[in-house]
């Protein structure tokens, strides 16, 4: 029985340690509730960040959005340029074409009228008896 009295008061003054005093409970608790708090806090910095960096992303996302169709109206735009110009140069050598013939046309005319008075001339010197 005696040294069933020694563990007992061993169990008891381990339970003594173990178990904190009321001011000792109470900050322990306050501490405990200041460290909850802190990381509440470094949650809350850190989910706001994480939205500034959503809206940043978001952002960027419309800006790049913006410039695709910008460069996809710049494209559309260049390709009506370059047939434009196609179209300009097609039509340049049209003319050249055309107011070559129109020379040669006018050439052919002088031609034909000078053959026209050539001949004339030669009927009317006929007309009058002389070759």
């Amino acid at each position: 029985p005696e040294y069933k009295h020694e563990e007992d008061t061993h169990l008891e003054n381990v339970m003594e340690q173990q178990q904190l005093r009321p001011e000792e409970e109470v900050e322990s608790k306050a501490h405990h509730f200041m460290n909850q708090q802190i990381v509440t806090e470094y949650k809350h910095e850190l989910l706001a960040e994480l939205e500034a960096e959503a809206h940043v992303t978001e952002a960027r996302k419309r800006q790049l959005e913006e410039d695709v169709e910008y460069l996809q109206e710049a494209k559309i735009i260049e390709d009506m340029l370059r047939e434009e110009a196609r179209l300009a140069e097609e039509a340049e050598r049209n003319r050249i074409v055309e107011e070559k013939r129109l020379k040669k046309a006018r050439r052919e005319q002088q031609i034909a009228a000078e053959i026209l008075r050539s001949v004339s001339a030669q009927q009317i010197r006929l007309k009058r008896g002389k070759p």
